[in-house]
């Protein structure tokens, strides 16, 4: 039993038990069956894998012998008991997502623990990690923590550039034809997609019709490890990033304003001062990120502090809230853009440091024909669009 998996209608099934069987033998055109076992360095990576489980799982199991099977029916023993919003709620990292994507989609008791669980959590399969291990004469994954050393993690950011590299390859050779073709991954900070993502999407559709464009919508601290991971090709971010990987480009710089609702003291006025804001209570995002601690940087260096009407999590949300009229809110001037004339006004603070925003890629890489299309028009929409946005000043390079 301990090296066999039963499918039911196509699907892994980790528990069965006598009910199961029986059914099984009833009706068994629903039910296939596949031996299995775990052998060579799979085996000893397996033992390793579960001493790490028994020592720091907390709930996985502590038997001395775990076998693959028993460790899987406990994996997923533990999954049932997570609630229901953890299971299916997209607002945690991608790897946690990915992970449960690995899980509820299992179709292979060793594909599952040896390449789709590795593949989750951006690792090599680990079949492979114990022959390249061999080669090196080193630990790539450390077994007590299953996290890569040092030379782990050199290994993982090499390859990810091959990876990029190879990616790039063929993108080229195909572009070489008289037409850009292949795929394009261009992340945007939430603000900006607002003003350019349409007008970008249909140049590039109408210039390049064979290039495949996928545009994710991000904050920049969640954009930026993505670039150098080669997982987008260029991304827009707001500036400056300090980070020794990145090439970064300036697009522009936006003021920061207020969206106040009609009647309120501040929507009589175009233009205010530090000094009149602070009087008021605006909406603003949390303390910790990036665009509230800037602000509040600033404005300590002046003696002033900002009062909260609200503290929202997001800045689409609060751009929203803002022009629905809940209270006065301090935006970047992106988010400005493309809202209906109504009941608010737009109000510029005068002597507020503006934000800016770049353009980052990856400099260990060569980019590809698309990657370079695309930023080509990118910076086209800028260009020609960015002096039209109310608060935009655009500080492209000539």
């Amino acid at each position: 039993r301990e090296e066999i998996a039963l499918y039911d209608n196509g699907t892994y099934a980790t528990d069965w038990d006598v009910e199961d069987f029986d059914r099984y033998m009833k009706h068994p055109e629903f039910y296939s069956l596949q031996w299995f076992s775990s052998q060579g360095s799979v085996a000893k990576a397996f033992a390793e894998m579960s001493n790490s489980i028994k020592d720091q799982s907390g709930g996985l199991g502590s038997e001395t012998n775990v076998s693959l099977a028993g460790f899987l029916g406990k994996l997923y023993a533990w999954y049932r008991r997570l609630p229901p919003y953890t299971t299916s709620t997209n607002t945690v990292p991608d790897k946690a997502v990915a992970l449960r994507r690995a899980i509820v989609s299992a179709i292979d008791p060793v594909d599952l623990v040896f390449d789709r669980i590795p593949e989750a959590m951006s690792l090599p399969p680990v079949e492979h990690v114990a022959k390249l291990e061999k080669e090196l004469g080193v630990a790539l994954i450390d077994r007590a923590t299953m996290q890569p050393t040092p030379e782990g993690q050199a290994v993982i950011e090499r390859a990810r550039h091959i990876r990029t590299e190879l990616r790039s390859i063929s993108d080229d050779i195909a572009s070489l034809r008289d037409e850009v073709t292949g795929s394009v991954r261009i992340g945007c900070i939430g603000t900006t997609a607002r003003w350019i993502a349409t007008p970008l999407l249909q140049r590039l559709k109408d210039s390049f019709p064979g290039l495949h464009t996928v545009l994710v919508d991000a904050t920049t601290v969640s954009l930026t490890p993505r670039v150098l991971a080669g997982d987008l090709d260029l991304a827009v971010v707001n500036t400056p990033i300090v980070e020794a990987g990145l090439d970064t480009e300036p697009l522009f710089d936006e003021e920061r304003i207020v969206v106040a609702p009609c009647g309120h003291p501040l929507a009589e006025n175009d233009t205010i001062t530090i000094q009149d804001l602070v009087k008021h209570e605006v909406m603003l995002t949390p303390v910790g990120t990036t665009f509230r601690d800037a602000v509040d940087e600033e404005l300590m260096h002046l003696g002033l502090r900002l009062r909260a009407a609200a503290e929202i999590d997001g800045l689409r949300l609060l751009t929203s809230l803002a022009y629905q009229g809940y209270a006065p809110a301090l935006l970047p001037a992106s988010a400005a853009s493309g809202y209906p004339d109504g009941s608010w006004a737009l109000i510029r603070v005068e002597g507020m440091a503006r934000r800016s925003v770049g353009l980052t890629r990856n400099r260990r890489t060569t980019p590809s024909m698309p990657a370079r299309a695309a930023r080509d028009m990118l910076i086209e929409v800028i260009r020609e669009i960015g002096p039209l946005q109310p608060g935009i000043h655009v500080t492209l390079e000539a």
